[in-house]
């Protein structure tokens, strides 16, 4: 009876856990990456709007991913449910375009939108030129694909995707070697969890050791 009661105690307090964490950490801003990245990557951090709309045009390059902290309804549900401080990936084409995974299915949108949200970075891959360039076309022709509701899977060569599901396939599929997709893992996070061991998560993006951060949009009134 006692070790009964011990094990429902032990699974009630792992949901607790798995629930609760992500929320706290949206909550307090404590994301392990944020200060990671300021302290040890030293990327350029820029404080107002404009600077951030101008520096964005400068710096983004074909392949680069931006990652962005909203507050909107979708942003909500994916804080509260597995990444809680980046809610939403793209990558960047070129042309001041980015490629991303929305509700709506797999868009082409203007970059210069990113600079409306509460944060956001962008990211480049420890990778040639040339294999940032394929991710990009690769994410280009996925334009018009459905959306993947399933965020807690992932696929290459899928029939739909989510946000950074588009962003992870296209750079495993930037190199094919003998038919196999072997391109740069930007799920690379050395942080495991539970709500996304089979799926990737803005989160585990911002985390991999492939890729740093070398912008980052902070307005001085956010945490």
């Amino acid at each position: 009876m006692v070790g009964l009661v011990v094990r429902r105690a032990v699974a009630l307090l792992v949901v607790v856990v798995v629930l609760v964490f992500p929320v706290v950490v949206g909550l307090c801003g404590l994301f392990p990456g944020q200060i990671a990245e300021v302290v040890f990557v030293g990327c350029e951090v820029v404080v107002d709007v404009e600077s951030a709309r101008r520096r964005l045009e400068d710096v983004a390059q074909p392949g680069d991913i931006i990652l962005v902290r909203g507050s909107g309804v979708e942003d909500v549900l994916v804080g509260l449910r597995y990444s809680p401080y980046w809610t939403h990936g793209m990558i960047y084409v070129g042309g001041g375009m980015v490629v991303e995974g929305t509700v709506r299915g797999v868009v082409c949108s203007p970059a210069r939108y990113v600079v409306e949200c509460e944060e956001f970075c962008v990211l480049r891959v420890n990778a040639p030129l040339h294999v940032r360039l394929n991710a990009a076309w690769f994410a280009l022709n996925q334009v018009g694909k459905p959306c993947n509701w399933d965020c807690f899977q992932k696929r290459v060569y899928g029939d739909s995707y989510y946000c950074s599901e588009v962003v992870w396939a296209s750079y495993k599929a930037s190199i094919i070697v003998a038919g196999v997709p072997c391109g740069p893992d930007v799920d690379g996070s050395p942080f495991w969890s539970p709500l996304t061991s089979w799926g990737v998560s803005p989160a585990e993006i911002f985390l991999s050791p492939n890729t740093h951060v070398i912008l980052w949009y902070k307005p001085a009134h956010t945490s």
